[in-house]
């Protein structure tokens, strides 16, 4: 953590353990065989035990820090209580996941994936609002699709 994130980490410590976060300064070695090694903690290492289950799938253990500093960071900088920074926080992560342009997918991830849009409370939008499931009437399709070009004209639906 940053200097920054360190000194304000006990401030926010029960914020973030109110949403689902367990964590907790790591503990400083009083070995003097370790004194010089570059494993031990400092005052600003923390050790995270637990994490939102929502984080559980979507975030790697790298990016753990970032969520940590990022709410740390929005919260204080907008005085708010970490709670009111989560949700956009959530929004972020939601799509983290998802599946982008140009992903090939085989047809059984094409199945688990529209099931698990069936199971959503609100399939049609991400957590920011963009659409999900889009509608395109033939013409439109056609339109997007079909050549426009010398020797193909002929098969372009009238």
């Amino acid at each position: 953590m940053t200097a920054r994130e360190a000194a304000l980490f006990g401030e926010f410590l029960d914020d973030l353990e109110a949403i689902g976060f367990r964590a907790k300064r790591a503990e400083r070695t009083t070995d003097p065989e370790r004194a010089d090694d570059p494993e031990r903690a400092d005052d600003r290492e923390i050790v995270v035990s637990a994490v939102p289950a929502v984080f559980d799938s979507t975030l790697d253990p790298e990016l753990i820090r970032d969520v940590l500093g990022s709410l740390v960071d929005e919260a204080s900088a907008d005085d708010a209580p970490v709670r009111g920074v989560v949700d956009d926080l959530l929004a972020d992560l939601a799509c983290y996941p998802s599946v982008t342009g140009n992903t090939s997918l085989t047809e059984g991830s094409i199945v688990d994936l529209l099931a698990a849009l069936d199971d959503c409370e609100n399939p049609y939008a991400c957590p920011h609002g963009r659409p999900v499931i889009i509608a395109f009437d033939d013409d439109e399709i056609a339109d997007r699709f079909e050549r426009d070009y010398p020797g193909h004209t002929g098969r372009r639906r009238e």
